[in-house]
């Protein structure tokens, strides 16, 4: 069957096609993350031992991901993600992303498995999210 669907690129290198059957959203990030010296020093002092080759300065992280979301049969308006993983990206990089129809799209990366260490918030409602 034919689906519309991403297909993500990274420096003309076709990375994934995000799409399947049925889907109700498709997604594709771009992001960065910066902690300061003094950040990275703090999360540094909570572990065993520092990562190999870690120095202390400024960390600065550029990433890229994409998602499949599903219709959750137990939820009205609801869906669940699928991942196609991370790409870690550099400065000069490029990302392209073309919408296509395709008979083939990749299937999402299996969900990470539940090992409990997920990080609980509160929302303004007093309700918890995982």
């Amino acid at each position: 069957m034919t689906v519309t669907a991403l297909e993500i690129s990274l420096n003309g290198k076709v990375l994934y096609t995000v799409g399947m059957e049925g889907w109700r959203s498709l997604g594709a990030s771009i992001y960065g993350l910066r902690h300061s010296k003094d950040m990275m020093e703090q999360i540094v002092a909570q572990m065993d031992e520092p990562p190999p080759g870690y120095e202390a300065r400024e960390q600065e992280l550029l990433s890229f991901s994409a998602h499949v979301g599903l219709p959750n049969p137990d939820g009205f308006g609801s869906s669940t993600g699928q991942g196609y993983g991370q790409e870690t990206l550099s400065v000069g990089d490029e990302v392209t992303i073309r919408v296509i129809e395709t008979d083939d799209p990749d299937l999402p990366q299996p969900p990470p498995p539940d090992d409990g260490n997920c990080l609980r918030i509160g929302t303004s409602d007093g309700d918890d999210n995982e």
